[in-house]
Parts: C-alpha cells; sequence; structure tokens
C-alpha cells in the first residue's frame, strides 16, 4: 500500500518522494522543544495523501507542543485509521500526550515526521498560557469531520483534482443522501447549512433553497468556513488537525493585531508548514540525521521535504481564496 500510495503521489504530483538513507528513529532531548514548535507529519496509509493530493502539501497531518502543569506535551486533533489498522492508541478528537510518550507514538506508527521551531520574534509573542486555556476549552472535542472538505475548497474549480469538478461535487452529495444519509450530514450538509443560516436540510433541500435564492453550489460552498460555528446540535466546534493548530495559534497571539480576519479553519496542513513563523536559522541538532533538511526529521522511511515551508508571511484573511490545481498547485498572492 505504502508504495502504490508513493507511485500515485509521484505520478499525480509530479513530487519524488525519496527513500532515507538512515532511517534509524531519533529521540531528541526534551531541551530540544519549546511551546509553540509544530510537527509536520505524514503517513503514507491512504488518507494521508488523499490530503497531499487535494492541497498541494506533502504532509497530512500536524502536532503543536505546549507545556500544561509545567509539563511538555504535543496536542493535536486527530481520529483513528478509517482504513483498517489502528496505529494511534485512543483517545480521539482534540487530545494532548506527554511529548515523549508521543514521539515514541509516532515512531510506532510509522511516521514521516518533522520538528519545526518557531522563530525568535514568534516565540516572544507566543503566549503558553493562553494557548492553553484554548486547548483546555475544547480538549475532548471529536475531530472535525464536518469541515473536513471546506478548509480545503476554496474556489469555484481550481481546487478539484482532475478529472473532477464542481459538478461532481453536486452529484456525489445527493447520491450520498440516497445511500449514506448519516455520512452526508456529517461531512456535507451541515457544513453548507451553517453557510445558508438553516438547520437540518438534506442535500435536496439545500439546492431547492438555491435555486430560491437564485445561488449556486459553488457560491455556498466557497464560502469561508468560521471557526465560530458549533456542529452536534451546537455542541461541538470542529476542527481538523491544521484547523486546531491555527486556532492554538491564534489563541497564542502570534497573528497580532488581524487575529480577528483569521479562521483557522481555512487552513490546510501546507499552509500551517509555509506560514513564515519558523526558524530560519535553526542549528539542527547533531543527534539528527544528515537529510539535507533545514529541520530535523525525527521518523520514517521517506524523506519529509515541504516545498515552501516558511515562506509565506502573516498577513489578514489569510487563505480564504486559495486555488489547488495539480500538478502546479499554483497560490496567488494575497488569497
Amino acid at each position: 500500500m505504502v508504495e502504490n500510495n508513493v507511485q500515485m503521489l509521484e505520478e499525480y504530483m509530479k513530487r519524488p518522494i525519496k527513500v532515507r538513507a538512515d532511517q534509524t528513529p531519533v529521540m531528541l532531548q526534551p531541551s530540544d522543544f519549546q511551546p509553540g514548535d509544530s510537527f509536520a507529519i505524514r503517513r503514507l496509509d491512504g488518507l494521508d495523501p488523499v490530503v497531499m493530493l487535494g492541497t498541494g502539501g506533502m504532509t497530512g497531518h500536524n502536532a503543536m507542543v505546549l507545556k500544561i502543569n509545567g509539563e511538555l506535551h504535543v496536542v493535536e486533533s486527530t481520529d483513528a485509521n478509517p482504513f483498517g489498522h489502528v496505529y494511534w492508541p485512543p483517545p480521539y478528537g482534540v487530545i494532548k500526550t506527554p511529548l515523549i510518550q508521543w514521539i515514541k507514538q509516532a515512531h510506532a506508527a510509522a511516521y514521516d515526521f518533522v520538528l519545526l521551531p518557531l522563530a525568535k520574534e514568534y516565540r516572544a509573542k507566543f503566549n503558553n498560557t493562553a494557548a492553553v486555556e484554548f486547548f483546555n476549552k475544547v480538549e475532548g472535542q471529536p475531530y472535525g469531520h464536518h469541515n473536513f472538505l471546506w478548509g480545503w475548497i476554496d474556489t469555484a474549480e481550481d481546487n478539484f483534482p482532475d478529472p473532477l469538478t464542481s459538478r461532481h461535487l453536486a452529484i456525489v452529495a445527493t447520491m450520498l443522501q440516497q445511500v449514506m444519509p448519516d455520512f452526508a450530514n456529517k461531512y456535507v450538509n451541515e457544513a453548507l447549512n451553517q453557510r445558508l443560516g438553516t438547520s437540518g436540510l438534506d442535500v435536496f433541500q439545500i439546492l431547492e433553497e438555491l435555486y430560491k435564492r437564485n445561488m449556486t453550489i459553488a457560491q455556498l460552498y466557497t464560502m469561508p468556513e468560521l471557526d465560530k460555528w458549533k456542529y452536534d446540535g451546537g455542541k461541538n466546534y470542529s476542527m481538523v488537525c491544521s484547523a486546531f493548530a491555527t486556532e492554538v495559534y491564534k489563541a497564542s497571539g502570534i497573528f497580532g493585531d488581524f487575529v480577528d480576519t483569521i479562521e483557522g479553519t481555512e487552513f490546510t496542513p501546507k499552509d500551517t508548514y509555509q506560514m513564515q513563523i519558523f526558524d530560519a536559522t535553526y542549528k539542527v541538532p547533531s543527534a539528527c540525521h544528515k537529510d539535507g533538511l533545514p529541520v530535523c526529521q525525527l521518523g520514517g522511511k521517506y524523506l519529509l521535504e515541504l516545498p515552501g515551508y516558511n515562506t509565506i508571511k502573516l498577513y489578514p484573511n489569510m487563505n480564504k481564496k486559495c486555488s489547488s490545481k495539480a500538478p502546479e498547485y499554483a497560490r496567488p498572492d494575497g488569497c
């Protein structure tokens, strides 16, 4: 399966995925980590490659370091593998794991993963206390299935891998409504109802409502997802891994005066590692292998290269209207 994933990504994304010369797991010291540092993560299990294929990124998951009750933890939004083998132990949703335990579990899960240390400027801005307060508010909430698609799909046509188009999305949604209504409600209907300001409409009723309002379905699904929306009958926020990480950064203060224009739910894993908030002068610890990366890869068989890493300066309304069409995956400035 891993080899098939590699072949598919190389053929479709036109990006080679290289085998590492030294795959010995790296165990850094706790002193090598600080609150606000991130992990960029990939597992070639089918799900992460789908995320990569759609967004143009080289990762499918991310997590962050926080100091909680005096101890370093890794916080993340995650779920059990939907494709069979369970490689990550429960609990799931928004969770915390002691740092060293998390690294051991990441090695056991066959993650390709790298450490992304914050730059001095943003480390000074990062308020760990405020970040932990946000985490405590949302800990235990379920993984963000409801907006899994909508942080990625920002444009009418330029986010769909060929040969998919917006027409296919509407067709698939109506098919799901007929054969898997619970799935359709979870992944499609609730998010579209949020945009319409309605509640409980199924796909067919949503299409009827669009007709009444003289709107297209593309106009509906390209509306930015809002962090304040709650799902599951108003009980839970909905955050995939990258949305959760960005919302922790929002709470920490790194977005400054324009934080109210940022929607974490509009950030993909690629967006989180391309933000220009990481240490461009980072000295890779001697315990790390000489992979030729600007950061330390702690584990994995394949080299985790991150095109565009640490290149996009923060700006208001970031990532709300970005295209991601393969194989170029061109990202317009200021989108």
